[in-house]
């Protein structure tokens, strides 16, 4: 997953939107929380469209 945030005065997108936080997630295995919560929240929206 990839989180863009609009640059200022611009319309172009950027990862840059939060210094100093970590721009990645290491997964550890089909298990992991972090990957279950974005299926699950991945799957919410398919069936609400």
């Amino acid at each position: 997953m990839l989180f863009l945030k609009r640059a200022k005065e611009s319309s172009e997108f950027t990862v840059n939107w939060a210094a100093l936080a970590p721009v990645n997630e290491q997964l550890h295995g089909d298990q992991d929380a972090w990957l279950l919560w974005v299926r699950k929240q991945a799957k919410a929206i398919a069936h609400t469209n």
